[in-house]
This record gives structure tokens, sequence and C-alpha cells, in this order.
């Protein structure tokens, strides 16, 4: 059987991406009680399965890391810079910072502030929306109507 070496290299890098959010999210859960990790690994396999790309998925993998963990961008560009990497991991932390709701911004704010930014970065928003509204057992009302007014932003 032969094995595409494009494929290969691919499902590399963004395992790569998921290993890193695993470790930099570890023993951190969601709203459901399962690990934190686990949103964004299935969020990146998700793109790829729907042709997303690999700079989507790999972004997707990591979208949480710099605002719930201790990892800057640099050390989040150090961790995910491989001898055998083709992405660019300049972009790659420039867009998980877009990703990255800071401190003093409003949720709207947040949300226009990616709508106005890379393809990439909207299409990981509204993986992640899509991803969080999946199971809305798991999230309060209030959780709910915030997340589908943001798709609602993001995809008009």
């Amino acid at each position: 059987m032969h094995t595409n070496t494009h494929d290969f290299a691919r499902r590399n890098q963004v395992q790569n991406a998921i290993n890193v959010a695993s470790e930099a999210l570890a023993g951190q859960r969601d709203k459901a009680g399962q690990p934190l990790w686990h949103h964004a690994a299935d969020m990146a396999k998700t793109l790829l399965r729907t042709g997303q790309g690999e700079l989507a998925a790999v972004v997707a993998a990591l979208h949480d890391v710099l605002e719930d963990s201790t990892f800057t961008p640099e050390q989040l560009r150090e961790a995910i810079t491989y001898p055998t990497t083709h992405l660019d991991e300049v972009l790659v932390v420039d867009l998980v910072n877009v990703l990255t709701r800071k401190s003093d911004e409003t949720y709207k704010d947040y949300i226009l502030r990616i709508k106005k930014s890379h393809p990439v970065a909207i299409a990981v928003k509204i993986a992640d929306l899509q991803h969080h509204l999946a199971d809305t057992t798991a999230i309060p009302d209030s959780l709910v109507v915030r997340y589908e007014k943001a798709l609602g932003l993001l995809r008009f």
C-alpha cells in the first residue's frame, strides 16, 4: 500500500500541535468535565476531515493555549517548531493570538476583531462555536445565546 508522504506530514504536524495543546492544558477540564485539550483535538480533526486544511487544523489544536495556559507566544512558537515543518510558525502563533481574547475586550469586540482578521481565524472560531453548541446540555443557556449570536456575526 502506498502512503502519500504529504498526507503523513500533514497528520504529523496536526498531531504535534495536539500534543503541544495536551501538554499546555494538562489538568484543565471543560464545562462537561472532559480534558480541555480534547475539544481542540476534536476541532482539529474535524477541520482536516472537512477540507479546511492543515493550517486551520493546527491553529484549531492550539487555539486555547495562549488564553488558558502559561505559554507565551514565544514558547508556543518554539514548541511547534520542528525540523520537518512546512508551516509558518509565526503565522500559526499570530492566528492563535487573534483567537485569544484580551482581558480588556468585550466578547462582541473579540468576535468582531476575529471577523476582520484572517480567513483561517474565522473558520477556526466558527468551528469552536459549533463544537461548543453541539452539546448544549454542557453549557448554560446564556452561553448558548452568546455563541449563537457570535456565529451570526461571523457568518454575515
